[in-house]
């Protein structure tokens, strides 16, 4: 019976797997670690190159490929300039904010959706205005959405205990355009209960200064959120232009702040894992992650968060984002991915 000869690396292909780990990793992966990519790849006994066979290099070269050209999307991608399109929806969008929150529509906005590069709309990338107008949008719906049951029981309260009931249509149409109590919004609704408050001698009580736990609480919310960098903003917008700082709060205005802080947290942990998962998702159909060992576990792990922190638009590992920064990885995968399913069908 005659042998079958298994044909071996050529030095083509060793030089050619070299040169695409140095294009893909930018030089700064160890040999450990390239071993191990390697032997995921071709599911043989060794990740050393120069001992695979000419079909497991063949299988190691196409994935090395596959690899960089959804980086070289990926930079395309990040280029793309602002639309007029997305110039006309942002500038809508403005329009739409509370008079009082003066931080939004200034140069500072835009400097920190494009970190620093410039404060002029016109000079965003595509991708930074679309996360703008994805934030924008999420943060109208936030508190445009309608009052909670908490809310509109707090305003009857208070009309009653100041024997205001008769005149509740003529107090709420200073504070909204509402017809009704029960369809005023959760924006309105705060600034309507805080109107009442003060309006019914209650305001002994919101001179009560804020305690420490409340100062510690904002604190830990905020940078769960993603929002410690629009700290002074936030406070300035619930002290009505009085204070940029949380020491300075009254104890009523750190509870409304840490109310509309909390939303929900257990909700906010299970958004999290929802969007790992469909990063790790469109990731595998990318290919940038494959095997299904607990060693490729680990290794696909590590593999996104190092792509996270050199190439991400959070640049940090994803295993340590928030729920924010989680959703603008999750936007950065979908471009990706859309442009990648476009080069495989062509």
């Amino acid at each position: 019976m005659k042998t079958q000869v298994i044909k071996q690396v050529t030095e083509e292909q060793v030089i050619s797997i070299n040169y695409l780990f140095d294009k893909v990793y930018s030089g700064v992966i160890s040999d450990e670690k390239r071993e191990l990519i390697t032997k995921s790849i071709c599911g043989g006994e060794t990740g050393i190159t120069e001992q695979l066979t000419h079909d497991e290099a063949n299988r190691v070269i196409q994935r090395l490929l596959i690899e960089l050209k959804c980086q070289e999307t990926y930079k395309k991608v990040m280029q793309e300039p602002i639309t007029e399109e997305q110039i006309k929806t942002i500038n809508g969008l403005y329009d739409q904010y509370p008079s009082e929150h003066t931080h939004v529509g200034t140069l500072q906005h835009i400097r920190d959706m494009s970190e620093g590069r410039t404060d002029r709309l016109e000079d965003l990338t595509y991708w930074e205005a679309d996360v703008m107008i994805r934030e924008m949008t999420k943060y109208l719906k936030k508190i445009y959405r309608p009052a909670t049951k908490a809310q509109i029981n707090k305003i009857y309260s208070l009309l009653s205990k100041k024997g205001k009931m008769d005149e509740k249509e003529e107090l709420l149409h200073i504070c909204s355009a509402a017809d009704t109590i029960e369809n005023i919004n959760w924006y309105d609704a705060e600034i309507f209960i805080e109107y009442l408050f003060e309006y019914n001698d209650v305001i002994k009580s919101n001179k009560k200064p804020v305690t420490p736990a409340q100062i510690k609480k904002i604190h830990v919310l905020l940078r769960e959120n993603g929002l410690i960098d629009q700290k002074e903003n936030m406070l300035y917008s619930i002290s009505d232009g009085r204070t940029t700082s949380t020491k300075e709060l009254t104890c009523n205005e750190a509870k409304r702040l840490i109310a509309f802080l909390m939303d929900d947290q257990a909700e906010i942990q299970n958004k999290q894992k929802v969007l790992v998962k469909a990063i790790w998702h469109l990731a595998w159909d990318m290919g940038i992650i494959y095997g299904e060992t607990d060693d490729d576990y680990e290794m696909n792990k590590a593999k996104l968060n190092m792509f996270c922190r050199q190439r991400g638009t959070v640049k940090k590992n994803l295993t340590e984002q928030n729920l924010v920064e989680l959703r603008k990885t999750h936007r950065q995968f979908e471009a990706m991915y859309a442009k990648h399913k476009n080069k495989v069908s062509k």
